[in-house]
């Protein structure tokens, strides 16, 4: 629709292309298409109509030649009649056109006529024939002597259109940054053909799955259209219903309602209540209900817009994939024989127009697999599947999908028909179906993986990994069920590379570009620049940010613009290296995962790493330790999430902390049961371990492992006497075992210490404060903060580290010494914000002398490269946000290991400061023993729980909730004074030696 449209608009932007001559006829001729240009994007047709003859007794005017006028006049015509949808007698002007041109030897007509023609043959669906005439259209323009920019941006953008029509996309990116990168020149950043740009681009990226960077796209073309015409110009309407389409596909449900409805309020302005547009609208709304799951209200609106096109227009342009979008509906709704029904209507009406190699084609097939294999016709529905593949060059073996338009859809034919198979086996029970599933879920995966390394920014890969995360899922079961029935060590391996497939790949491609920095073989100025980009995209992100922020919104448009030419660049540059560095691309920029020996081998003695991955029906527990390997499947009698919330309200509600002991038995029920599932399983006491690696998955990120118990107890047993885990083994988490095994790749850095404990006077001072959770803070009194300057000063003593509290304690100061320390602790506030993860932040002290705000955002964080060897984050909540489906929690936290930092102590809920001060202090006394970091913190744990005064203190709420992220390994202390000792030793016996060997030889 939006693409629809745009190219409407600029036939008349290439209308206004006239050949320079001097005179007020041109004005006037000029002046009349823009006015006609403003009618048409406001729907006023009649007003079109009626001006068409003043404009062509204008251009007879204009040329005194009247072979040129009439040229020009068939020009004219030619998109007149397209604007009506008339394209048969567009193209016939248009030939007209071209002949006349080429009879003239005029090449600015010969271009301007192969452009239009272009453009109406494009609405003829004959996109070769539209690329053909663009091309030669090109190569006469950028011939002439001075080409005309605006004509060669025209020209790209009509041919990545037609690139885009026959799904090459990549290619129709290419053409449309072309584009924009000469109408920005010789247009301006705020131009309207600027704007369509980004539109185009938007429509690409949409394409591609990429649906943040397309929503982004849109953003600016919306905020050009309102600055240059206000907010009723109706092409909004068309970036709102974009929009809406791109936020309903990262289910983002509300906003993508709320911008249908915006465009549906700006549309009835000008069009009648059962204009065409609405029945789009409503199919939009439709789509959402459907994924709410609320089929009924869903089919309601389906029918609203169904009548508008059985009325207005029964072969409307997407008529297939309105049928399949009820047909979906249906599915859900287990009416097979009407989803049947609606899908295979689809299919034939797609196939009538595009023949079987489209990518809607593929698509329509894949679900009427999906039916049949719904039904349990499984051989149908095989059958279904391969009619989907058949047409296109797919070699398993070699891994090639030469000609596939989609590859999100062959990844989805590869997941269903894998699926398929394995339900199959379920039923017959035969291995042949079995095998065939683990082979195609292998592909799935494979594809998958393609895919999310073809995204370079961390939100895009985060929501790609949580969006079609169920190939993973599906696959995990296919893959244990084929090891449950052969036992094959292959299967085994399999698994543990799926597991790892399915946790935080968007913060193991940050290490591993970190990790490869520096390679051989790869000449340094091709490193230089790539250093260069990454440097002026960090600057610039951080400079947009920063405006956006001061609500500099002017600023912030122009440099947003100059972020996005770099990130083209970026990309550009990443592209190329596969060709200039094939070995050094693979290393850094593909996902590598570990194999199970690997992993044994970096593990030490006495060690468990495992695994979990949890579905709503059962949990399973890969395990392994230097030698051994281990899966298990646990079923669950409860829901999972729900038993997790219970514990974490006893740690978020004080109240409940008060001595009672049915509160303690509710307690140790929540904990023996997550323990049956989560514990129990493992081999703890068989292999003789004595320290555990836990590999969580989504929700059990929230756990506290700690507190979970390695046997049952007695009734009425003391909090403080249960068989903790953390009481018997030392423990820590980790990301996944990949980003695990890049963490040991950081060991040897320096130990150092920084440490910041800031007040926070000048906030309780500023009434206005525009932050709503420092309001909160202020107004309830728990600003201050008076045991973190205390613990801070402690653990500077301790680790004989440098210290800064109070106003010292601000964004400035650690910015300015951070890449000094080998550990950061950080004493202080920390807001955690659930909807925005990138705006959770660090509270430092406020600095007047600087334009740091004090607000240290978790967006910063992923745009800084640290090499300190662990942060110890004591303040609230700072392992605690929003959780992504596939990459655990966007926590501070994550952050701070985003940001190049191997190890982190963080916090899962708010800890009372003596506790944590207690806990923190005999951290550090631990670690300046030489123990590792989930030793020292294990004893640190065990030390309170012996001495705790009185059992309502026992309660885990006061010490379980800091953990340890990352590399375990022990951090060398370096004890200065001790050093000195030593320097001011040596030098006495030196000087001694040489006064002894003076005496003697005199």
């Amino acid at each position: 629709m939006l693409l629809r449209f745009w190219i409407s608009l600029i036939c008349f932007v290439s209308a206004g292309y006239l050949p320079a001559q001097s005179g007020e006829d041109s004005l006037l001729v000029q002046e009349r298409l823009d006015t006609l240009q403003l009618w048409l994007e406001n729907f006023k047709m009649d007003s079109l109509k009626s001006q068409l003859d003043p404009v062509e007794n204008q251009v007879r005017k204009y040329y005194a030649d009247p072979s040129k006028s009439l040229v020009e006049l068939q020009l004219i015509r030619l998109q007149f009649h397209q604007i009506l949808g008339e394209y048969e007698v567009a193209e016939s002007y248009g030939q007209q056109a071209l002949s006349g041109s080429l009879q003239l030897q005029d090449t600015t007509f010969i271009i301007r006529a192969y452009n239009l023609l272009a453009m109406a043959i494009y609405y003829r669906q004959e996109y070769d024939v539209t690329d053909s005439l663009c091309t030669k259209a090109l190569h006469l323009e950028e011939s002439k002597a001075t080409p005309d920019d605006k004509q060669i941006a025209a020209l790209y953008n009509l041919k990545a259109l037609s690139k885009f029509k026959r799904w090459k996309t990549d290619e129709a990116i290419e053409l449309f940054e072309k584009a924009l990168s000469l109408n920005r020149k010789e247009l301006g950043d705020r131009h309207l053909t600027v704007a369509k740009n980004y539109g185009n681009l938007a429509i690409c990226y949409q394409d591609k799955g990429d649906y943040l960077r397309a929503i982004e796209y849109l953003r600016s073309t919306t905020n050009i259209f309102r600055a240059t015409h206000g907010a009723d110009y109706q092409p909004l309407a068309t970036c709102y219903y974009n929009l809406a389409l791109n936020y309903g596909n990262i289910s983002e449900l509300d906003s993508s309602t709320a911008y249908y409805w915006r465009a549906m309020e700006l549309r009835k302005k000008v069009v009648p209540a059962d204009h065409i547009y609405m029945a789009e609208y409503w199919e939009g709304i439709a789509s959402n209900y459907a994924d709410l799951q609320q089929y009924d209200t869903s089919l309601w609106y389906y029918e609203k817009a169904k009548a508008i096109f059985d009325t207005k227009d029964p072969n409307h342009y997407d008529a297939p994939g309105f049928l399949a979008k009820v047909g979906y509906v249906h599915l859900q709704m287990a009416s097979y024989e009407k989803a049947e029904d609606h899908y295979t209507k689809a299919l034939d009406l797609r196939l009538q127009k595009f023949g079987d190699r489209d990518a809607k084609v593929m698509f329509y097939r894949l679900m009427l697999g999906g039916v049949e294999s719904s039904r349990s016709n499984f051989a149908i529905g095989q059958e279904w599947y391969d009619r989907a593949l058949q047409p296109f060059a797919v070699d398993l073996k070699s891994g090639s999908y030469l000609g596939v338009p989609s590859l999100k859809n062959l990844m989805l034919v590869f997941r269903d028909k894998a699926f398929s198979n394995y339900q199959w086996f379920l039923q017959d029970e035969k291995m042949s179906y079995l095998d065939s599933a683990f082979v195609y879920s292998q592909h799935a995966m494979r594809l998958f993986d393609f895919m999310r390394s073809g995204y370079r920014e961390d939100e895009s890969r985060v929501f790609l990994s949580g969006r079609y995360l169920n190939v993973i899922d599906q696959s995990l079961d296919i893959i244990y069920e084929i090891y449950d029935k052969t036992g094959e060590e292959q299967y085994l391996e399999a698994f543990f590379t799926s597991l790892e497939r399915k946790k935080a790949t968007s913060l193991l491609v940050q290490l591993q570009e970190r990790q490869y920095d520096h390679y051989a073989g790869v000449p340094d100025t091709v490193l230089m620049k790539e250093k260069k980009l990454q440097k002026t995209l960090a600057d610039l992100e951080a400079n947009h940010r920063n405006l956006v922020a001061a609500a500099e919104d002017s600023l912030a448009l122009v440099v947003q613009h100059d972020l996005r030419d770099m990130k083209r660049e970026y990309d550009a540059f990443i592209s190329s290296l596969s060709q200039q560095a094939p070995e050094y691309y693979e290393l850094k920029y593909q996902l590598n995962y570990p194999d199970v020996r690997k992993v044994q081998k970096t593990l030490l003695p006495g060690e468990l790493l495992v695994s979990y991955h949890v579905t709503a029906d059962d949990v399973f527990l890969f395990y392994c330790d230097n030698d051994r390997t281990g899966l298990d499947k646990v079923p669950l009698s409860c829901n999972l999430t729900t038993e997790i919330g219970a514990l974490r309200d006893t740690f978020f509600n004080p109240e409940l902390l008060l001595s009672s002991r049915d509160k303690d038995d509710r307690l140790i029920a929540i904990l023996e049961g997550l323990s049956n599932v989560l514990i129990d399983p493992l081999p703890l006491a068989e292999w003789n371990l004595d320290r555990i690696c836990i590999v969580p998955d989504g929700v059990l990120g929230l756990v506290p492992f700690d507190c979970l118990m390695t046997e049952s107890v007695t009734s009425n047993a003391s909090l403080q006497s249960l068989p903790y885990v953390c009481v018997r083994y030392d423990l820590y988490t980790v990301h996944s075992a990949s980003v695990w095994l890049s963490s040991h790749q950081m060991d040897g850095r320096k130990a150092s210490l920084l440490a910041f404990a800031p007040s926070y006077d000048s906030y309780e001072q500023n009434d206005g404060n525009a932050d709503e959770l420092v309001d909160i803070l202020i107004r309830s009194g728990h600003l201050p903060l008076p045991g973190a300057a205390i613990e801070a000063t402690e653990v500077a003593r301790i680790w004989s580290g440098q210290l800064w509290k109070g106003q010292q304690a601000n964004e400035a100061a650690f910015k300015k010494n951070v890449h000094d320390g080998g550990i950061l602790h950080l004493s202080m506030h920390a807001l955690v914000d659930q909807e925005q993860p990138m705006r959770s932040t660090l509270l430092f002290a406020k600095n007047e002398q600087s334009d740091d705000d004090g607000y240290l955002y978790a967006s910063e964080l992923y745009d800084m490269n640290l090499d300190a060897s662990m942060v110890v984050l004591s303040a609230c909540n700072t392992g605690y946000g929003k959780m992504a489906r596939g990459e655990g929690t966007q926590s501070l936290s994550r952050a701070f290991a985003y940001a190049g930092v191997p190890s982190t102590v963080m916090s899962l809920w708010k800890i009372p400061d003596a506790a944590s001060g207690k806990l923190m202090i005999d951290f550090y006394s631990n670690l300046k023993l030489g123990q590792t970091k989930p030793e020292a913190l294990s004893n640190a744990k065990r030390a309170y729980l012996s001495h705790v005064v009185s059992s309502d203190l026992a309660h885990p709420f006061y010490w379980a909730g800091l953990v340890i992220s990352g590399n375990p390994g022990a951090l060398e202390w370096e004890n200065r004074t001790n050093h000195l000792f030593l320097y001011g030793g040596l030098l006495l016996v030196l000087v001694s030696l040489i006064v002894l060997i003076k005496r003697r030889f005199a």
